[in-house]
């Protein structure tokens, strides 16, 4: 698990909805795709990799950037979009810098990923080998949810990069990406490698009963 930090994006809203769309994380996370797709250490595609986030307009303008950026063929939705599924990569959009006090009171509640913890609980369970959290480090950090303690975690492991590389805990993308091929997460290594004896004839990369019709 890692945390990409978009620290000077902005959530916006075409109307006065909580529905809301940060142009710089949709931004970062063409970037970082691009460099998974690129990446000499790993081996992935385009049908490797989830974008999660929480609001429509997100979804959206997310889509919207990746067509602009050639890669239409990432999938693209809401947390209950993915629910009950499972891909190598999910990368999810936070999208909030701030809290919005208005839509957090009544039947509006819950806004975003910040209090919900069923949306919480699916959004960082889709990955199977890589999960990217991208938003502001400092607003979910000091959001007082279970993302703060998820936060502390990650950062512990040095697994927070960042597009601004001043400080000594931050770490570029490519560097990240080294580390998860080293650990032979995404295309490199032997199912033998990463799983105990008991397990492995469970998880064979390319088992004998599968067949193409």
């Amino acid at each position: 698990m890692l945390v990409h930090d978009v620290e000077d994006g902005k959530e916006l809203s075409k109307v006065d909805t909580p529905s809301f769309y940060n142009v710089k994380e949709c931004e970062a996370i063409v970037e970082i795709i691009r460099a998974l797709l690129s990446s000499r250490n790993i081996s992935v595609n385009a049908g490797h990799i989830f974008v999660i986030t929480c609001f429509r307009a997100q979804v959206l303008k997310l889509r919207e950037t990746l067509r602009k950026s050639n890669l239409p063929t990432i999938n693209v939705g809401l947390v209950e979009d993915f629910q009950g599924q499972e891909n190598a990569i999910c990368l999810i959009s936070t999208v909030l810098t701030e809290r919005h006090e208005r839509w957090e009171k009544g039947s509006k509640a819950g806004l975003g990923f910040m209090t919900d913890s069923k949306r919480f609980n699916v959004a960082i369970t889709r990955a199977s080998a890589l999960c990217v959290i991208v938003g502001k480090v400092s607003f979910i950090e000091n959001s007082g949810s279970f993302w703060s303690a998820l936060i502390e975690h990650v950062r512990r492991n040095n697994g927070i990069s960042s597009t601004e590389n001043d400080d000594n805990d931050l770490y570029g993308i490519e560097c990240l990406l080294r580390h998860v091929g080293e650990l032979g997460l995404l295309g490199i290594g032997h199912e033998e490698d990463r799983y105990d004896l008991a397990m492995r004839g469970y998880y064979h990369d390319s088992p004998e009963w599968k067949v193409c019709l």
